[in-house]
């Protein structure tokens, strides 16, 4: 009789927890959800690294659509295409990019990658230049950098050198940018580019926030730099995102 009182006790508990909601879906619920958007700000990736079989789909602007995956713990790849270039610049090819990434973690708050990357756009170097018709510009690059943090408040810092297909060397770009959680869901994110040569120095700025969802998150910024983003406003192109977790 005793033996089966414990019995009943045990199946007692085990339904029990059986109907108890774990505690981090209760967050993902009803509040703070845990942040699976660390890897990555509006276009350029942290040192975190993104899991063996894990990954993103992110569309902006309905025209950009790119993902990245993770082949092993330690190893992403990354890619992206413009739609709307398809169509609008058939002499020129359609603006469309890749990266290779392997990062890693020392510790809690310190991540290590490098990564190669490059990116294709039928833009003008300068203000007064014009595309010609059968050309194309691109170049790639290769970059070290570190972030300090987690995926809820970080910094990235990352230097390479570029390279154009070019005889002239070009000089080094830089990429800092960074990431940090002001509400349970709603982060704040700025990113910044600067190709630092004397003959082509180009940089863009991006600033907003992400809210953050368990699977989906949706970016709301602006971007800006001195040649293009300031035609559509003076302070820049507003721009929308929606990323997909996977």
């Amino acid at each position: 009789a005793r033996a089966s009182a414990a019995t009943k006790t045990v199946s007692a508990d085990d339904e029990l927890r059986g109907m108890m909601v774990p505690p981090e879906a209760l967050r993902s619920r009803f509040g703070r959800t845990s942040n699976g958007y660390g890897s990555h700000y509006f276009i350029g990736p942290s040192a975190i690294s993104v899991q063996r079989g894990e990954g993103w789909y992110k569309n902006t602007m309905v025209s950009f659509n790119s993902a990245t995956y993770g082949l092993t713990e330690h190893l992403s790849v990354h890619a992206g295409i413009d739609l709307v270039s398809l169509v609008s610049s058939r002499s020129n090819g359609p603006l469309w990019t890749t990266r290779l990434q392997v990062s890693g973690t020392i510790s809690d708050a310190v991540h290590l990658g490098a990564m190669a990357t490059y990116l294709r756009v039928p833009l003008p170097r300068t203000a007064g230049d014009q595309v010609e018709s059968g050309t194309s510009g691109g170049f790639g690059a290769g970059l070290v950098m570190i972030t300090i943090g987690d995926p809820d408040h970080q910094l990235t810092i990352a230097g390479g050198l570029p390279y154009d297909g070019s005889d002239r060397a070009l000089g080094p770009l830089l990429y800092v940018a960074g990431a940090t959680r002001l509400f349970p869901n709603v982060s704040l994110v700025t990113e910044h580019w600067l190709l630092a040569d004397p003959n082509t120095t180009f940089s863009m700025h991006s600033l907003g926030a992400r809210i953050i969802g368990h699977h989906l998150a949706i970016d709301l910024g602006v971007a800006y730099d001195e040649l293009y983003a300031v035609k559509v406003t003076p302070i820049g192109t507003p721009f929308v995102s929606a990323t997909l977790n996977f």
